[in-house]
């Protein structure tokens, strides 16, 4: 059978192979100069008070990790990092800052294209456990003392904290309440930020 040419014409196009954008990141960056990077380009997306508490995290974490490269970064790094932070922390901030390291490593891990997660296995310090008998809480009359300092002492913070203490909402969310959150005729606040 004859064959057919093509003309230049009715020949598929090979799709253009985009060029890759460069790499700002290798494996020789320490976690000091990734953090940094990495927060930066987590900031449009944080609320201010979870932005602060990881500039915390990330502060601790620089001041015991920073100096290592990423690549060589591991598990056992991160344990002993963990264990030797100061004693003064309480054991659900060092987890805290666990969490934020947990993030920032897993992310790490994509953009760097690196083997092994440096958080793998890396367990969180034990944490007090609160029960009925001991709870972590004001009894009412300790509530009733606190708020009525608070009014004598400090007038300007009274309304922040007996919101607080009356409806459970955390700090940040209180803080953030509007005059149009608040329907006096149905007694309800909107909790939107």
């Amino acid at each position: 059978s004859p064959r057919r040419q093509r003309s230049a014409t009715s020949r598929p196009m090979k799709p253009k192979i985009a060029r890759r954008t460069p790499n700002l990141y290798n494996a020789r960056i320490t976690v000091a100069e990734y953090a940094w990077r990495w927060l930066a380009r987590k900031v449009p997306s944080l609320k201010p008070s979870t932005r602060l508490r990881y500039v915390d995290a990330l502060r601790e974490i620089c001041d015991g990790l920073g100096e290592v490269r990423m690549a060589d970064l591991a598990p056992g790094d991160v344990s002993d990092w963990l264990a030797a932070l100061p004693k003064h922390l309480s054991a659900s901030t060092c987890n805290g800052y666990l969490r934020v390291l947990r993030v920032m490593t897993r992310d790490a891990k994509a953009d760097l294209r690196l083997v092994h997660w440096a958080c793998d296995r890396v367990r969180t310090r034990p944490t007090d456990r609160y029960t009925d008998e001991e709870p972590n809480a004001l009894s009412a009359s300790e509530l009733g003392r606190m708020l009525v300092a608070m009014k004598e002492q400090e007038p300007a913070w009274y309304p922040l904290f007996a919101t607080m203490a009356m409806t459970g909402m955390r700090f940040g969310e209180a803080s953030a309440l509007e005059w149009k959150d608040i329907d006096f005729d149905v007694g309800k606040m909107s909790v939107r930020r």
